[in-house]
């Protein structure tokens, strides 16, 4: 008798110790943030859009490309991407000079306002033409 009562309980702790039914692992996974790069490019420059960070080691896409003159110091900027979607952003004066991570202006694409920071000049990806395109700013909602 004591025996079955405690196989009973063993059975009922483990039931409840395991997770709630219907959670996939998938749907659990970690996203990185929604972020805008503002990429040189050797030849180019380029205002890229990730939806997930994590994927900045890679070429958004045409769709998710923008490519601008200039990335415009001290005063506003702007850029439309194929989608129709347009950033507009505005830089302070002496952004590129900043040290990593410091605040340098703002951005806003109609769906979201975005802080901007200074990038670590890291290679997110390599072009078609085996240019390394690296992170001069970067932001984030």
């Amino acid at each position: 008798m004591f025996f079955s009562k405690a196989l009973v309980l063993a059975v009922a702790g483990t039931a409840l110790a395991a997770p709630s039914g219907g959670i996939e692992a998938s749907r659990l996974e970690k996203r990185g943030p929604e972020t805008i790069h503002f990429a040189d490019c050797v030849t180019y420059l380029a205002i890229d859009y990730y939806a997930d960070d994590d994927n900045s080691n890679s070429f958004p896409g045409n769709s998710n490309e923008c490519v601008t003159n200039s990335f415009r110091e001290g005063s506003s900027g702007s850029c439309s991407y194929s989608t129709g979607v347009k950033l507009s952003y505005n830089l302070i004066s002496g952004a590129k000079s900043k040290s990593a991570n410091t605040y340098v202006g703002s951005a806003n694409n109609s769906f979201k306002t975005f802080t901007c920071k200074r990038g670590s000049d890291r290679v997110l990806y390599v072009d078609g033409n085996g240019h390394a395109c690296k992170d001069t700013y970067y932001c984030r909602p």
